[in-house]
């Protein structure tokens, strides 16, 4: 993360920012495109691989 990065999630989305652990030289996703799929997968959360047919 940057500090314009940061700085824009203070600015823009406070309520994540005040959830989350945002310092200089921490890693995030910047996600583009999302689409929803037809159909959900449905899975409990847990460590490990997952594997769906």
């Amino acid at each position: 993360m940057t500090e314009e990065y940061i700085n824009n999630m203070k600015e823009n989305n406070y309520k994540e920012y005040i959830c989350g652990e945002y310092s200089v030289g921490r890693y995030a996703w910047i996600l583009e495109n999302v689409e929803l799929l037809d159909k959900p997968i449905l899975a409990k959360g847990h460590l490990g691989v997952w594997n769906y047919e």
